[in-house]
């Protein structure tokens, strides 16, 4: 019986009747996956409590016990808000904030090498080299705004630093 109804349908449709059993055999799991995360979703502690004491939970056990299944508890939701919070800084702020007392007299532009360089805001070892050797290759600087013909320091990172540079 089973198998003419496959060769009826095969033959309306199209599909070989092999075709036919394996989209038959896919829509059956669907189904029961479907299910399965219907139940377990709608009622996961019911489930597991039937199956260790083959009874049923009171209504007010009920929802406890489907509030501690999800891990649903105070304690970690003001711990979520927390690390949610701790993130709302700004790094660039922070970092620029923590160089600023490294730097107890201004830096020197004509005089200063990588490592005092790099206390500046923004200004990475690869960009202290860029100011060295901007410097050997034209001389001293004349004047602050002349850093900026260095590469990787434009107007805004030039704003940042002309407070804690100087010649």
């Amino acid at each position: 019986m089973l198998k003419e109804l496959f060769h009826k349908i095969s033959v309306k449709i199209g599909f070989t009747e092999n075709e036919l059993k394996v989209l038959f055999f896919v829509v059956i799991v669907f189904c029961v996956g479907l299910f399965g995360k219907y139940l377990f979703v709608n009622f996961p502690g019911e489930s597991a409590h039937r199956a260790q004491n083959g009874s049923t939970l009171p209504q007010g056990m009920k929802n406890k016990q489907i509030g501690s299944s999800f891990g649903i508890n105070e304690e970690k939701k003001v711990e979520s808000e927390r690390k949610v919070s701790d993130f709302s800084t700004n790094d660039k702020n922070a970092n620029y904030k923590k160089s600023l007392p490294a730097l107890k007299n201004k830096v020197n532009l004509n005089s200063a090498g990588i490592d005092e360089l790099v206390l500046l805001p923004g200004i990475g070892k690869k960009t202290a080299m860029k100011i060295i050797d901007y410097r050997n290759k034209h001389g001293k600087f004349n004047n602050l705004s002349e850093l900026k013909n260095v590469k990787g320091i434009g107007k805004n990172k030039f704003e940042k630093i002309k407070k804690l540079i100087r010649l």
